[in-house]
């Protein structure tokens, strides 16, 4: 297989990453919008919170959530609603059907998906990442119950299609990442006509910090996918505070596997944090 494995400018890559984060509710058959049901819930979650708009696209500021620009301090951040529309499932990528590892049937999960509502964040890029994705993953949950009717959210950051119940049981032991259960895609592939196989993930770059992957042979993909999940949980805390050339535990404390930013292997276009697994490492690596 061949590869280009360059280093990444990181400021460069620093200016890139989203600056409003959006996520789509999909549904069989139209609803209502409640807004003051969903204005009282917001509330309740959030404390203070004022409206700021009520037309096709309505806003709501968090007061207890600010941000400081250059020449303005104390901005709050808004959580945004748009309207229901008809939904496109053509604007859906075969990758993300291929990829989806929360549905048992994920082409029959779409087929079903007819209308959207799409919600996003405003004037939070500002905010530390952790409060920010918590911000996020606590509206879904207000707007899930809003919403009963609900079948699925698709998160086009992360590129993840999921049923709602996979949102709702959170995979994570801690409950600051959950989040990561709809931001987060972890992929498996396998190169065609090797043996070799590539881990990699989906969402962590619009947060600022690199994807993780990893190309490898020899070497069980369970565990490696497992290797990665850890991994995240690491970065998405710390955030990008590994270095070109440096190393993190492999199989175990004893072994160390060298990382390095570099342009992914495998769309969509995106810095990741390579990982050279040592022996089980695949492709042309040069390092």
């Amino acid at each position: 297989m061949s590869e280009k494995r360059q280093s990444i400018d990181m400021e460069e890559f620093a200016q890139k990453f989203a600056n409003v984060y959006y996520v789509k509710l999909l549904f069989e058959k139209e609803v209502e919008i409640p807004y003051e049901e969903l204005y009282k819930k917001l509330q309740d979650a959030f404390g203070e919170v004022d409206k700021v708009a009520t037309s096709d696209l309505s806003s709501f500021a968090l007061k207890a959530h600010t941000v400081d620009y250059q020449d303005v301090s104390g901005i709050p951040s808004q959580l945004m609603i748009a309207e229901m529309i008809p939904f496109d499932q053509s604007t859906i990528p075969d990758m993300v059907l291929h990829q989806c590892w929360t549905s048992e049937n994920p082409q029959g999960l779409l087929n079903k998906c007819c209308y959207e509502i799409m919600v996003s964040d405003f004037l939070a890029s500002g905010l530390e990442r952790m409060e920010r994705c918590q911000i996020i993953a606590k509206y879904i949950d207000v707007l899930l119950d809003v919403f009963p009717t609900c079948i699925a959210l698709y998160w086009p950051h992360s590129q993840k299609l999921m049923p709602v119940e996979a949102y709702k049981n959170s995979q994570w032991y801690n409950p600051d990442f959950h989040f990561l259960d709809g931001g987060l895609n972890v992929r498996f592939f396998n190169v065609q006509d090797s043996e070799d196989m590539v881990v990699d993930t989906t969402g962590l770059f619009p947060l600022g910090i690199p994807d993780l992957q990893v190309h490898f042979h020899g070497i069980d993909h369970n565990f490696m996918i497992q290797y990665i999940y850890n991994f995240v949980s690491y970065l998405f805390v710390n955030g990008d505070i590994i270095k070109d050339g440096e190393t993190m535990d492999g199989r175990n404390e004893h072994e160390r596997w060298v990382c390095q930013h570099e342009d992914c292997l495998i769309a969509p276009s995106r810095v990741v944090l390579d990982v050279c697994p040592n022996e089980f490492a695949a492709g042309k690596r040069e390092r």
